[in-house]
């Protein structure tokens, strides 16, 4: 089975992560909730989509990473 990166949409107060197969969301939450996917070390977490049954492997690109980086520290203070 095919594992992909989610789909990252930023919004002004949560992250969007969706199923890259279907477009499904898969979670929406804080920056400061999703930035503790960041430094996780091992295999990447990730989830089923209920929809379409296909795995979405939640992982970040640089650009994405410094995003959410910079929208936890900005939300914080």
């Amino acid at each position: 089975m095919e594992t992909k990166p989610a789909t990252v949409v930023f919004h002004r107060a949560k992250v969007i992560l969706e199923c890259p197969h279907c477009g499904q969301t898969l979670i929406a939450t804080t920056y400061e909730k999703v930035c503790r996917l960041l430094d996780v070390s091992g295999p990447p977490r990730g989830k089923v989509c209920d929809k379409c049954g296909r795995t979405a492997a939640f992982t970040f690109d640089e650009a994405a990473s410094a995003v959410i980086r910079t929208r936890s520290v900005e939300t914080e203070t």
